[in-house]
């Protein structure tokens, strides 16, 4: 619950002012674009980062050659 809390009222506020802020400036398609592009920026660097955990979820290759 705390995790659907955080992302249902923490987080939706920070949301809400940055693609309020790039609508006001640059037009009502743009926060859609904009947003996306931060929140694919932010999951790219989260990979980056956790690169080791990331390649620790996918299953192992096995050699062809064995």
């Amino acid at each position: 619950m705390s995790v659907y809390a955080f992302l249902n009222m923490g987080s939706t506020p920070i949301g809400n002012f940055f693609s309020g802020l790039v609508m006001e400036h640059f037009g009502g398609w743009s926060g859609f674009v904009f947003c996306g592009a931060v929140t694919l920026l932010l999951l790219a660097l989260i990979f980056v980062i956790k690169r080791r955990a990331v390649l620790s979820w996918l299953p192992k290759r096995e050699s062809a050659g064995a």
